[in-house]
């Protein structure tokens, strides 16, 4: 009778996944006999070992132009006049001719304009609303926080309701607009539209603004490069670029104001960053605000944000309140009304400005409600 031939034993589980080896061990433990602690490690795969449908996958990479680094415009420039005083190119910087006169106004006031998305009827009868009340509280210019239409001829709608009729002769009291690019817009549209409408000047080539009251700095374009609309053409900037640009802000006459369409990252329920109980804003440009020492910034991103204002170290700042630090979210302007989650429909809002003596103040603007037959496209709408 031939012996009986017998298997060499292999160690239990071997090739198991982690979370198999796991159940046998005690089936092993239990019914074969095996002791877990010499069951052999999971195969190292190099790789995380959750299932592969639990990883999210990388957000893709999207071609944007930088707008953030200092660059002297290559092409034809604009002169400025505001607050009775011509300002003109000095590369990337609009500056009086020095010295100012003695009736040059140490007092600056902004009116302030945020996201209007499309060219809405509603939406356009905004802008003409906000525009009245500027011209009422005679503000020295006008700023448009980006988030104009991606389009070219939307952009071009919603900028001409904030200057003069084409047929109106432009009177040097009429305040200029300054745009600023946000996430909407291509680079391309948005300098198409500006450079068929007077009055205006890109904020994305002036870089710094020279005023008697403060120094306006600009930051063009989104934080996030995904979250563009405007496609490969959109604007955007990195962490390392605002690292780059901020000794050369800090070098400029304060009190210096920063306009930017994102918020800097904020912290705790009152920040002008806040959307659904998240903060969602930008910790390089909350790190710019600092290494600049710039106490003033204002924003239009996080819709459910408008209207909120804060000091640089996130304390609430009430409406009409002179204060040394402000960084103020005016929201958006256009009709669409949007909900949020438990809480109140947004309405469109637009601000006022007002700089002096190293403070600031500001109050909101409040345009009426739209219709249901005003949210529509306005294409084809006279002025």
């Amino acid at each position: 009778m031939s012996p009986i031939r017998r298997e060499p034993r292999r160690p239990c589980l071997r090739g198991f996944h982690l979370r198999e080896a796991l159940v046998a061990s005690l089936l092993a433990a239990t019914v074969v006999g095996c002791p877990p602690s010499k069951l052999p490690s999971p195969p190292d795969r190099g790789v995380d070992l959750n299932p592969p449908d639990l990883i999210p996958p990388p957000p893709p990479r999207v071609p944007f132009r930088h707008c953030a680094p200092l660059e002297v415009p290559s092409g034809p420039t604009k002169s400025l006049r505001l607050g009775g005083l011509s300002f003109f190119p000095e590369g990337y910087t609009l500056a009086p001719k020095l010295p100012l006169p003695k009736w040059a106004s140490r007092r600056l006031v902004l009116g302030l304009v945020g996201e209007s998305r499309e060219a809405l009827v509603g939406t356009l009868a905004n802008l003409d609303w906000l525009r009245r009340h500027f011209a009422s509280a005679h503000v020295d210019a006008i700023v448009v926080l980006g988030g104009l239409a991606s389009d070219l001829a939307g952009s071009k709608a919603l900028l001409d309701r904030l200057t003069p009729p084409p047929d109106s002769a432009r009177s040097h009291r009429d305040p200029p607009v300054l745009v600023l690019p946000g996430a909407r817009a291509s680079l391309r549209d948005l300098r198409g539209a500006l450079a068929s409408t007077p009055g205006v000047i890109d904020l994305s080539i002036f870089r710094v603004l020279r005023l008697p009251a403060a120094t306006l700095v600009t930051l063009p374009g989104h934080a996030q490069p995904r979250h563009l609309l405007g496609g490969a053409g959109g604007c955007a900037y990195t962490s390392e670029e605002l690292a780059t640009i901020a000794p050369s802000f800090a070098k400029l006459p304060s009190p210096r104001v920063l306009l930017a369409y994102t918020p800097p990252r904020g912290r705790g329920p009152s920040a002008i960053d806040l959307s659904a109980e998240t903060h969602i804003g930008s910790d390089a440009l909350k790190d710019l605000l600092k290494a600049a020492s710039i106490r003033f910034g204002f924003f239009s991103d996080v819709r459910e944000s408008g209207g909120r204002a804060t000091t640089c170290d996130d304390v609430p700042v009430k409406e009409r309140i002179w204060t040394t630090s402000l960084l103020l979210n005016v929201g958006a302007v256009d009709a669409l009304p949007e909900p949020t989650p438990g809480g109140p429909w947004l309405r469109p809002l637009g601000a006022i400005v007002e700089i002096s003596s190293g403070r600031a103040r500001y109050r909101l603007l409040r345009p009426p409600a739209a219709r249901a037959q005003d949210l529509v496209p306005a294409s084809g709408q006279p002025k």
